[in-house]
């Protein structure tokens, strides 16, 4: 009898584990939806929302960042975000950048993350911080990419004798 019981108890949390993981898919997928949607009625409609002023650029370059986080798990999407950026000349920040590594290394493009941390030209004078060097240290750690790591740790000495 308290076998029979155990059996049905452990079904019963079985089935609501099924009932919860298949809630939360859903969810995310409703949500990365939702996201897909606003990031169309962006490129829609940005050129009248955005025209001109210094505050609207500071507004632009958050949108674009929040998207890119959003994004950060679907290489597609955050390829199209990062895209729209650059041909509507959208200056990144520090923020920016390290969402662009996370998102590099999320789709496994390693050397690229390397290059945008490690002084490339589209930088535009932009020191990564911490988070961003963090994120690319983790990267190359976890795949084994010692000679990446000592790079990157030169970097780091380089960018604080220079302040």
């Amino acid at each position: 009898m308290r076998l029979a019981i155990a059996e049905q108890e452990k079904a019963e949390q079985t089935e609501a584990t099924v009932r919860a993981t298949a809630a939360a898919e859903r969810a995310v997928a409703e949500h990365q939806e939702a996201a897909r949607r606003a990031l169309t009625l962006f490129e829609e409609y940005e050129h009248t929302a955005f025209a001109g002023g210094d505050v609207c650029a500071q507004l632009h370059v958050a949108i674009y960042n929040r998207l890119l986080s959003i994004f950060s798990d679907s290489p597609d999407d955050f390829s199209r975000v990062e895209r729209h950026m650059r041909e509507h000349g959208v200056q990144p920040d520090e923020a920016t950048f390290t969402l662009l590594v996370r998102g590099l290394v999320n789709r496994g493009d390693y050397d690229e993350a390397m290059r945008v941390v490690l002084g490339s030209p589209q930088r535009g004078g932009v020191v990564p911080k911490a988070r961003t060097y963090g994120s690319l240290l983790d990267a190359m750690c976890e795949h084994g990419r010692v000679g990446s790591v000592v790079e990157i740790h030169e970097e780091i000495k380089r960018q604080v004798q220079e302040y």
